[in-house]
């Protein structure tokens, strides 16, 4: 394998390190962790919310993961829990949670303006496709 092919892992890790930074200080003043961001965005993107088996439908993380992470997100009153006695109960982002998924898009799209500008339309359009396709690729297996 070509050395520089080899490095890419840890480029990789490198440019997501970097492009959290502005999101880890955020989530910090909040007392949460970027384990705590998928939940945060599967809710912004469904406004009338979302059972916690369709939540890990969507982003593919264990039950385990989920129950820990929106118990946390409701104790700190970010995410509302559907006052129901069963595994069906929806989440919703609170007032607090809305507030903070939209400090978080704006810095998201500050972060992305800044990272991909120095490419031209075509080379975000091919990373992106490439992207994909490994991505793909791995979820095959």
């Amino acid at each position: 394998m070509d050395n520089s092919i080899s490095m890419l892992p840890n480029l990789l890790h490198t440019l997501r390190k970097k492009m959290m930074e502005d999101y880890t200080k955020l989530l910090d003043s909040y007392g949460l962790t970027q384990a705590h961001v998928p939940y945060l965005m599967v809710l912004c993107h469904h406004k009338d919310g979302l059972a916690q088996k369709d939540m890990i439908d969507i982003i593919h993380l264990d039950k385990a993961h989920a129950s820990r992470a929106l118990k946390e997100l409701v104790i700190k009153e970010i995410v509302i829990k559907e006052d129901k006695n069963t595994y069906k109960n929806k989440y919703f982002l609170s007032d607090k949670g809305l507030e903070l998924t939209k400090k978080m898009k704006l810095l998201n799209q500050s972060s992305h303006e800044e990272v991909f500008s120095i490419l031209t339309d075509e080379e975000r359009k091919q990373l992106e496709n490439i992207v994909k396709k490994l991505t793909d690729h791995l979820m095959e297996k």
